[in-house]
């Protein structure tokens, strides 16, 4: 029973770690970009007045350059070459 759970918990880490290498993301820079962000996104609310207009603009913002970068981090090197 306990094996049983400790080989799940294996499997759904690999899984994980798959992911992010497909992604060519570093899972701790990606940590570090997220909580930035969340400061972020608080300080800004706070700041702002409470206003969830300009926070959400914000998030809409981040949300296109978390794609760009996951998009951007996917191109070959060799691609990139004159």
């Amino acid at each position: 029973m306990i094996d049983r759970h400790f080989d799940n918990r294996r499997a759904s880490m690999s899984f994980s770690r798959k992911l992010l290498q497909w992604l060519h993301m570093e899972p701790l820079l990606l940590l570090g970009i997220l909580l930035l962000i969340s400061a972020g996104l608080i300080v800004l609310y706070s700041a702002g007045d409470q206003s969830m207009a300009l926070t959400n603009r914000q998030v809409t913002r981040l949300g296109l350059a978390m794609f760009m970068m996951l998009v951007l981090a996917n191109i070959s090197t060799d691609s990139l070459r004159f």
